[in-house]
């Protein structure tokens, strides 16, 4: 393996784990802001329409600035390319979760868990090649 192809390797190892980070934090936004919405009283379904945005808003900032270390100024053409990664990856998550769940009638929790492992896959792959693509 040739230095430059050793570096970018290492590169892309240190983004996924960022990304991992990221994710988490992203998670844990969601959740914190679902939990204090239906607290003071608003039904799930609507609170979790506003705590998963929040947490995608979350995740666009620090991947751009952390995971991707972007320097060029921001455009509305990278937030539209972040919204539609986001948007393909919650489908890859949603139609791999039905599937456990129906077809195979994975536990829903399994299920879940193997979801986002396929659209953090694509989410990655997304934002690393399409997003925050720096050629």
């Amino acid at each position: 393996m040739s230095d430059i192809q050793e570096d970018n390797s290492k590169k892309t190892f240190m983004q996924a784990a960022k990304f991992l980070v990221v994710g988490g934090i992203n998670t844990a936004i969601d959740f914190i802001v679902l939990y204090f919405l239906v607290y003071f009283g608003m039904p799930a379904s609507n609170a979790k329409l506003i705590s998963y945005p929040c947490g995608v808003i979350n995740s666009y900032f620090m991947n751009r600035n952390w995971t991707f270390k972007q320097k060029q100024k921001k455009s509305v053409m990278e937030v539209v390319k972040f919204i539609l990664v986001n948007i393909i990856a919650y489908g890859v998550n949603a139609g791999i979760f039905n599937i456990c769940i129906t077809t195979f009638a994975i536990n829903m929790f399994i299920a879940n868990c193997i979801a986002t492992l396929f659209s953090l896959v694509v989410n990655f792959a997304g934002n690393k090649l399409f997003v925050f693509n720096k050629q």
